[in-house]
Parts: C-alpha cells; sequence; structure tokens
C-alpha cells in the first residue's frame, strides 16, 4: 500500500522543482526499483521486510507527503476539493480517505463518492456531450 502510495507521489514530487532540487527521489537511492514499480522487489528488500524495510518505507513516505502537503505551496496546489461536498480540505489521489474516479481522474472524499456514486465532473462532461450532441443533431 505504501509503495502504491509513492507511485502516485512520485508523480508530483518529479513535476515540482523544489522536490527535485531536494532531490527527494534519491532518498530511495538503494531501492531504486521502488520509484519505478510497486510491485517489485529484491532478494534483499525480501531479508529486511519487517525490521529494515518497512521503517525505511515509513519514513520516505512521510518525507515525500510532508512535502506535497504541508512544505510545498506549488505540490499543495495541485490538490483537490472534494465536488461532493464542498469541505475546503485538500484531498490527493495517494490519502487514504479519497477515491480517484475511474473515468476522468478526479479525487473526491471517500465516504462522499460512496453516497451517491457519480462524479460530478464526469456528469458534467456529460451534460455537455449531451447538449453538443443535440445542437448538431438541430443544425
Amino acid at each position: 500500500k505504501l509503495r502504491e502510495e509513492m507511485m502516485i507521489m512520485k508523480k508530483y514530487i518529479l513535476s515540482c522543482i523544489s522536490a527535485m532540487s531536494a532531490k527527494l527521489l534519491l532518498l530511495l537511492e538503494h531501492r531504486q526499483h521502488f520509484v519505478e514499480s510497486s510491485d517489485r522487489y529484491s532478494m534483499q528488500d525480501l531479508f529486511d521486510a519487517e525490521d529494515v524495510l518497512l521503517p525505511e518505507l515509513v519514513s520516505v513516505h512521510s518525507t515525500w507527503a510532508r512535502h506535497i502537503k504541508v512544505d510545498c505551496q506549488l505540490c499543495q496546489g495541485r490538490g483537490f476539493c472534494c465536488e461532493l461536498c464542498g469541505d475546503r480540505e485538500i484531498l490527493f489521489p495517494f490519502d487514504s480517505t479519497a477515491v480517484v474516479c475511474a473515468k476522468c481522474s478526479n479525487v473526491l472524499h471517500r465516504h462522499c463518492f460512496a453516497k451517491t456514486s457519480v462524479c460530478p465532473r464526469c456528469e458534467r462532461r456529460n451534460k455537455r456531450k449531451t447538449k453538443q450532441s443535440d445542437g448538431l443533431a438541430k443544425s
């Protein structure tokens, strides 16, 4: 789970000048395969699994999350607000409280989406398509 979230965080880190200058990706320099795939392990990873690997992953995950969610305004600006409840909390696709729409990649609170199962962005897009196709049919 941590590695899957880190693969999502990697996109933020790669597109952030301050994260790149702080060399945040190099926190995993001894386990570079972790930033290439979330399901590849070395033999050493398996030996280190409980006592070394997990604390190391938690530390890097926390550092990246802190950069994205707290320290960097550029990364924070790439966050999302839940359109369903209007809460001002900034959501990110790697948050455990968030869900990502499979069709449009919009990020919403998991509990809000569970109530409606409708993505507001997809709904708007569908309405626009319907209006456009109705306009073309009348022409």
